[in-house]
């Protein structure tokens, strides 16, 4: 009997600390919807993991239904903590595209920038957007937080 409950309390111990690495190493992310007449703008508050400064890819709330017109990305400077200069983003749509072109790529750690969809060409287009977009922040390099902010002309 004392073997068994020696079993369950290390199964049990093991189970936690597993759960424990995993809640932690996500990140967290928080999205809200603005409305102003055919325009969306949808904000997307981000926190790198505390244990491994990453953040999992997060798929947005928001079913898209148009065009994504303009991208602004806001590091937050208000902590002792800044990103990695050159942190990397990603807006993908269900099949994997980067439907802003590679254009967050290389994003500043303490200047507010604008981004607009990029065709592989080079030209700036929208870019159509349907269902919910997955958003990848990589290569942050601290316990990092900021905002994204996507414009969204919606289709009729």
């Amino acid at each position: 009997m004392k073997r068994i409950s020696l079993i369950l309390i290390t199964f049990a111990l093991a189970a936690l600390a597993v759960f424990s690495v995993l809640s932690h190493a996500a990140g967290t992310v928080s999205e809200t919807l603005e409305r102003h007449g055919n325009i969306n703008k949808i904000v997307l508050t981000w926190r790198a993991s505390s244990t491994d400064s990453t953040l999992t890819a997060y798929t947005t709330a928001h079913q898209f239904r148009g065009w994504i017109m303009l991208v602004i990305t806001e590091p937050d400077t208000s902590s002792s903590t800044y990103a990695a200069d050159n942190l990397d983003m990603t807006l993908k749509n269900g099949r994997g595209f980067d439907v802003m072109g590679g254009a967050l790529a290389n994003r500043d750690s303490i200047a507010t920038e604008a981004a607009t969809p990029t065709l592989p060409d080079g030209t700036l287009w929208p870019a159509p957007a349907t269902g919910n977009l997955i958003l990848g922040v990589t290569n942050i390099g601290g316990v990092a937080r900021g905002r994204v902010e996507i414009y969204e002309a919606v289709s009729q």
